[in-house]
């Protein structure tokens, strides 16, 4: 399909968004992105091989406030993914579990959509007492995976491990085969956006009428049907 798949990276400020966008684009464990604050909403393709043909977003801190939960609930049936970047120094979720709250609220309000995944990118968890690359499969991720999908009713699967300070090829390999275990369900979500927002489209209702005017002039070309 032409229309790109869209994944909106979502979080609070200073989780390491931005960061975990640059380093899915370059496909490397060697970015150290170190930038001002995201301010508005930045579009990106993300060109794997195996993935063509879509588009990361990287968004500004999200704090909750009501600006900022209109704003999202505005936005978000627009996307097929959505990437939620936390940091395991927070000391709390609960800013993470309202935003996921919000979005599994707005497509539960409409019919004919299909949830999109949720893949959780966690920051800052990595201790010195683990050598690098092997903290994903040691007992303290274990048990924050736990926490996590506890706290914001995820699957355990859909969670991954990143020092954006200074990731290595086995993190990045790690959170890009989580986000691509997620893109069968981000499609399905895609194709359900795509028909959804297309019957809604005043757009697409043209294009239809159109389409149907020249599918009489044809028959009539032709003879009657």
């Amino acid at each position: 399909s032409l229309e790109p798949l869209r994944i909106l990276v979502i979080g609070r400020p200073t989780v390491g968004k931005t960061s975990v966008v640059e380093l899915l684009r370059q496909q490397t464990g060697a970015s150290d992105i170190r930038r001002s604050p995201t301010s508005a909403n930045i579009a990106l393709k993300l060109d794997w091989p195996d993935l063509d043909n879509a588009l990361i977003v990287d968004t500004p801190g999200w704090i909750g406030s009501k600006a900022a939960r209109k704003a999202m609930a505005a936005q978000c049936l627009e996307y097929d993914m959505f990437l939620c970047v936390a940091s395991a120094r927070s000391a709390d979720r609960l800013i993470e579990q309202n935003l996921i709250d919000l979005i599994r609220e707005c497509f539960a309000s409409v019919q004919n959509r299909v949830m999109p995944p949720i893949v959780l990118i966690v920051t800052h968890a990595t201790t010195g007492e683990t050598p690098k690359g092997q903290y994903a499969a040691s007992d303290e991720a274990a048990a924050l995976v736990s926490v996590f999908a506890r706290d914001l009713s995820l699957n355990a699967n859909d969670i991954a491990f990143v020092d954006v300070g200074a990731a290595n090829t086995l993190e990045y390999q790690e959170i890009s085969a989580t986000v691509r275990a997620a893109v069968p369900r981000a499609e399905a979500a895609k194709l359900m956006r795509q028909l959804a927002f297309g019957r809604g489209h005043k757009r697409f209702r043209r294009i239809i009428s159109q389409a149907a005017g020249a599918g009489r002039l044809i028959r009539r070309s032709f003879g009657p049907s």
